[in-house]
């Protein structure tokens, strides 16, 4: 950052924003630094009064986007995929026999690309899938028996609304491969959405300290 600031020199504000999905209405744990830098002659402040790092938003439950008629599916997984799978559900299964948490609420979801231990934040404890990549292998396990009992791969139409696109979009693509490598690359769009309104309402506060306002 102060490489950047020291490259743009006075006249640019330059600050970044570290935001996160899962407080922005998506259940997904998607974490981006956002720069933004602006004309300081035009601002009267540094900083922007609005700030998305400090905005919480309602999220939809992670089983809104799941779909609950897919059959539990067969795949072919490596060694070291099935003995992750293995230790996800181990730690789920321990981690809910406490009395703070609700057995029957909880759906898990793991990246098999991971072993647990490289995990930072448990998905099955906040309702939220691990970040989507564009190559990561997303899998769903469902521990209630009052819910669908799913356990199978995250399909390419459940990657596209966990980052806030219409399901429809993955059609636009010639294959699930190019659709899910373009969804694990893009922005997720209530972040997008957010981050611009925080701009724009800092600019309309300001709009007296603008020339020819």
């Amino acid at each position: 950052m102060e490489l950047l600031k020291n490259e743009l020199g006075p006249s640019w504000d330059v600050w970044f924003w570290k935001v996160d999905a899962s407080r922005h209405s998506l259940p997904q744990q998607r974490e981006r630094i956002y720069l933004v830098g602006r004309l300081a002659m035009r601002f009267k402040r540094h900083h922007p009064e609005f700030n998305p790092e400090t905005i919480m938003i309602k999220r939809i439950s992670l089983r809104q986007i799941l779909d609950p008629t897919l059959p539990s599916q067969t795949h072919k997984l490596t060694e070291i995929m099935t003995k992750n799978l293995e230790n996800y559900k181990l730690a789920a299964t321990r981690s809910l026999s406490l009395p703070t948490m609700e057995f029957g609420d909880v759906v898990l979801v793991c990246d098999l690309s991971r072993g647990f231990d490289k995990v930072r934040r448990p998905s099955w404890e906040l309702d939220v899938t691990p970040t989507i990549m564009t190559h990561n292998e997303l899998w769903v396990w469902g521990l209630s028996p009052t819910l669908p009992r799913y356990d199978r791969k995250i399909t390419s139409y459940e990657r596209a609304m966990l980052q806030g696109f219409a399901q429809d979009i993955v059609d636009r693509f010639d294959s699930f491969k190019a659709a899910n490598r373009a969804i694990g690359n893009a922005m997720a769009v209530p972040d997008i959405g957010l981050v611009v309104a925080c701009l724009l309402a800092d600019l309309i506060a300001w709009r007296p300290a603008l020339p020819d306002a």
